[in-house]
């Protein structure tokens, strides 16, 4: 989320620690469905993309 014009976490961001008031935005960098919602269709397909590189060729040990 965009939160005061910065963008964060908003799972993360306590709303109580700010001074003003809070003003929450979807990210402007991201392509909006409706609301607050973002489409992450890109963001998924970068990760199709990278996926091979994030899995092991070797089957984990037994005992995990």
């Amino acid at each position: 989320m965009n939160i005061n014009g910065a963008n964060h976490l908003a799972c993360t961001t306590a709303i109580a620690e700010m001074k003003d008031e809070a003003r929450i935005y979807p990210l402007n960098h991201m392509p909006m469905i409706k609301d607050l919602v973002v489409d992450l269709a890109p963001v998924i397909a970068q990760c199709r993309l990278i996926e091979p590189w994030l899995q092991a060729e070797t089957p984990p040990p037994p005992d995990r």
